[in-house]
Formats: C-alpha cells, structure tokens, sequence
C-alpha cells in the first residue's frame, strides 16, 4: 500500500468516525499485524480517491471482520457490501475459514440490515462493547456561564448526525428520542427531578429538566462539536481579556430582557460569543485598546444595535470578525429570510445563529441599551448606583436566593462587587474613560459542579438500552458460515 493511499484511509478513518471509535492513530500499524487484512475501493469516478475499506483478521478458521468504513458521499452504491464479500471471499480462499464473525451497534439498523442480506445472524449480545462518555460543554465549561446558566450536557460515542446543517435525519431523531426517552424515565425514578421535557423537533433533540438540587440541565445525544466548541473559547479568551466580563454582562442583560433562549428566537451562548469576538477583533483591528471593558461593551452594543448591516454582513471569527456575507459559504446557501443575523462557526463552518428568528427584537434591545448609557455617560449624576443599573435589575441579577433565579451556593457579595462602573475624570466612558471598578466576573460565574450521580444515571440508561454507556453498553455479535 503506497503512501497516498494510506494518507486516504487514515483521513477517511478520522472523517467517518467519532475520536472514541477511530483507529486514526493505529490503523496503519494495525493491519501491519500478523493475518490482518486492508482492502479498499476507489472512487468509480475518480479512481486515484479511495471510496470504501474494510480491516479483517483471519484466525483458525474465522475471520473477524473489524472495521467497515464508506465515504459519506458513496454511500448506497453497494461498496460495503462488495467489500465484506470479497473479505470473506479472500479468507475461505486462502485461509479455509469457515466462519465470518463481526459486531455492530444494535441501534444501527441500516448496518444490521446489511449484515443480515449478507447471510450474518445473530450470535449474542455483548455487554461492556460500546463504550459512551457523558461530558459538559457550553458556556459552563468554556467559563462563560452566569451562576444562572443551565449544564450543557452531551452524550458521545452513541450516534453521528447525518442530517443537514449537522443536525440528525428525521429518521434518526426517532432513534434519539427513545434514547432521551429512556434517560428521562431514569432521571426521574432514580434522581428526581422538578421538571423535564423533550424537545423533539430541532435540529438536535434535547431534554430540558431541572434536577432535585434546582440545577437547570440539558442533555443531547451528539458529537464533540461541543467540546471543540470549549477549547476554541477559552483560546479566544486567552487572546482578549475584556471577552469573558463583557461576555457576562450581556448574557445577564438578554437574559433579564428574555432573549437569552434559541428556542425562543433568542441568541445562544455561543453565538453572543462569537458577536463579542468579533467586535473586539475589529476594535483591535482599528487601533482601539480593547482590553479596556467599558468602552467594549458600550462598542458591542452601538455595533449590533446599529450599525451592523444585517442584510449583507456577517460574523465570521474565524475570518477575522465581521465580513461581508458572500464571503461565508454558509449564508450562500442559507433558506433564512434575508436580514437575519448570519454567525459562521470557528470550527464546522455552519450558521449557528439558524435559530435566532427573533433578532429584531435583540438589535432593538441592543439599541436602546447603547442610546440608555451613553445618555448617562453625557450626565453621571443621573444615575449614581452605576452604569450597569441601567442594563439589566443588578440586583436581582445577582441574588442567588431570588426565586427568578437558580439557587446556587451561598456567595457573599460586597459593595465592590456590584459591577458598577463608575464614569472617571477622564471624559465620556465610550471615549476611553477610568473604569474605577472594573467588572468582575466572578460574581456571575458559575459554581455549581456537573452533578456526577446525573452523569452515571445517563451511562446507565443508555447501558439499559443496550445501545452505550460507559462499561456497560450492549452490542451483538454476528456470524455466518464462510
């Protein structure tokens, strides 16, 4: 095998699979083992592209068939099931094998089905196969989170989407949602909850609940988009020091003003993200001291108030902060009406603003917030308690007993940790004023843990359901006379 060729399985190792499930690392030295077979096909209409492989291994008389891989774009054409049979073909006519053995995820009907025309049978099922991993992502782990936030929580290593826009089939989400079924009814038997819902419809299936503790959480069947999400972040906030307090102030003030859910029309976390490192990107770009928080976020607000174009620009970090929108692949080929804010993702490079179908009413807050403080920059002596009373009620913000908001921990809050931001002798704070108090974002962070027994509750429920959890997840295996 030259050395192109192996470049192309590697690569297609690492595209196909999730990082639990992908050889990417040791394939080339796996079928380098003794009886260990690779074979591939190419592309019909490219033959210098590899299309399709399968790894197998002959051992007395079985060959085990361990790792069938198609390319998304040449699924459907009958390669796997081409490969397998010559797999098998190559075993009995070299090895005289008798017996061909495999094991598949028993939630993957399109591969059982496969198996199943090819003669397979079931021989078992195995537990302790497929292994799941119960991670938190959003804002809760990139640091970003107000002590008010809910968990993000994704289940990995269970199911791919393979849908558009990276969101699952409708005949996946079916499958979703009885594994969010099955996750719920444990929640609730075993941990209590005070409420929960299924949200079947979106793009990813979630469950929204809230714990015994008060802890708002939600839990999705996904990949780790999230979690690359969480490193991208933290390495912007590295980069921009005023990103996590101005981040903090304007998730409190969409949050006091309602416009804090996707599912409302409202802007995601990670959305607002992006807009904020954007927008400190430009200024730095312009020659402006981004580092100083106030003008920032006065800045961030005057921008998507007014003065971005929602018809022809873009928010595109990645490509350095706000572009123009035919240079974002995403909004070319987006069905949203136009006018509608366009965010590309860092890392997949899709709209991850798809949701945010009331962004009218965010650019009207965003605008009236900006007109509000920069009235009371031109005459401070009208607002002595400090300029963030004039965003959003700081004090029921603040107040992790209020019941508006989620009980946390216990947090002694002092006089200057009020975020105020008090106008200096320096001049108007938009034209680079003393900030006498800067704001702190450890008053709003989050300091409630991931709760561990919800974690194993979710690895046993999908381990019940014989499909992944941690150590305890059912696959089967099948064989069929060679």
């Amino acid at each position: 095998m030259n050395r192109d060729i192996a470049l192309q399985i590697v690569g297609l190792e690492k595209k196909i699979f999730s990082k639990a499930d992908s050889w990417a690392d040791i394939l080339l030295k796996e079928v380098q083992r003794q009886n260990t077979v690779l074979l591939y096909l190419c592309s019909p209409s490219d033959p210098s592209r590899v299309a399709a492989y399968v790894i197998y291994t002959a051992s007395g008389l079985a060959v085990h068939v361990s790792k069938v891989a198609v390319d998304k774009q040449h699924r459907r054409q009958g390669l796997a099931s081409k490969l397998v049979k010559e797999a098998i073909r190559t075993a009995r006519a070299e090895r005289r094998v008798l017996c061909a053995t495999l094991h598949v995820d028993t939630m993957n009907e399109a591969a059982i089905g496969l198996y199943s025309s090819l003669g397979f049978v079931t021989d078992g099922q195995l537990d302790d196969y497929y292994r799941a991993d119960v991670v938190a992502f959003g804002s809760f782990a990139n640091g970003l989170a107000l002590h008010s936030s809910d968990i993000d929580v994704v289940v990995l290593n269970v199911m791919t989407p393979q849908g558009e826009n990276g969101g699952y089939s409708s005949k996946q989400k079916a499958t979703v949602c009885k594994h969010l079924e099955r996750i719920v009814q444990r929640l609730r038997r075993n941990r209590g909850l005070l409420d929960s819902f299924i949200i079947r419809g979106s793009r990813i299936p979630i469950i929204k609940c809230i714990t015994a503790e008060c802890v708002e959480v939600d839990i999705s069947i996904g990949t780790e988009a999230g979690v690359v999400a969480v490193a991208t972040l933290r390495s912007y906030q590295e980069q921009f020091t005023a990103l996590k307090p101005v981040c903090l102030v304007l998730k409190a003030f969409l949050r006091a003003n309602g416009l804090h859910e996707v599912s409302h029309g409202g802007l995601s976390s990670f959305s607002l993200a992006n807009m904020v490192i954007a927008h400190l990107q430009e200024e730095r770009q312009a020659g402006r001291d981004d580092s100083d928080q106030g003008p920032m976020l006065v800045g961030f607000l005057r921008r998507f108030g007014t003065q971005f174009d929602y018809f022809n620009e873009a928010v595109a970090v990645g490509q350095g902060g706000i572009v123009p929108k035919y240079e974002v692949p995403a909004a070319a080929t987006s069905t949203k009406e136009p006018g509608r804010l366009c965010i590309e993702d860092p890392n997949t490079g899709r709209d991850i603003s798809a949701g945010s179908h009331n962004i009218r009413a965010v650019q009207a807050a965003f605008a009236g917030a900006a007109d509000d403080l920069e009235a009371v920059l031109e005459a401070p002596e009208c607002c002595p308690a400090g300029l963030l009373d004039v965003l959003l009620p700081l004090q029921q913000a603040l107040d992790r007993s209020n019941p508006k908001t989620k009980p946390g921990p216990p947090a002694a809050l002092h006089a200057d940790d009020q975020l105020r931001m008090d106008h200096g002798q320096e001049g108007p704070l938009h034209s680079g004023a003393r900030i006498t108090q800067p704001i702190r974002p450890a008053v709003f962070s989050h300091s409630v843990a991931v709760p561990m027994a919800m974690r194993r509750e979710v690895q046993e429920a999908m381990g019940d359901n014989r499909v992944a959890g941690k150590d305890m997840a059912g696959g089967t295996r099948a064989s069929r006379r060679a």
